[in-house]
């Protein structure tokens, strides 16, 4: 039993899914939110198959970390001037940092089981260690740059 169990179910819940299911290689997309009974509540934002196509489509992504944890992702293609800026301007390259990212998905997970096939306490349990080596490794390299600091000055 977690703290999480009596909580209300969200009156809502975001979706996003293809505008007609039956063709899903040629469909457009729609996005918005879903009621308890799952029903589109108000209306659903359409997205262009051919906007997201110009966006993503043949586009490998990467993800940077700079030095104080700030998470970005990269395209491949960044030295494309015009495809990297749409990105930027559509928000598909926002920043986020680490400490933040780790709080979304908690909260976003509040209500997932804590055992079982889709349980999340081993995945909680694996990204606690992968987080601690991050945090050796890091505290290693203070200690090395400190010491090395030391001896220059």
């Amino acid at each position: 039993m977690t703290e999480f169990d009596d909580r209300p179910e969200p009156p809502l819940r975001p979706f996003i899914e293809f505008a007609d299911p039956d063709l899903p290689e040629e469909s457009d997309l729609i996005a918005g939110f879903k009621d308890k009974a799952g029903e589109i509540f108000w209306h659903p934002v359409p997205i262009a198959r051919k906007r997201l196509h110009e966006l993503f489509a043949g586009t490998p992504y990467r993800v940077s970390m700079d030095t104080d944890g700030t998470l970005q992702p990269w395209p491949d293609d960044f030295w494309d001037e015009d495809g990297f800026m749409a990105k930027l301007d559509a928000g598909i390259l926002a920043k986020a940092q680490i400490d933040e990212l780790v709080t979304q998905m908690l909260d976003l997970s509040k209500n997932e089981p804590d055992i079982g096939e889709d349980g999340v306490l081993v995945d909680f349990r694996v990204l606690l260690e992968r987080l601690k080596r991050a945090a050796a490794l890091i505290e290693d390299e203070i200690e090395r740059r400190a010491a090395r600091s030391l001896r220059k000055g």
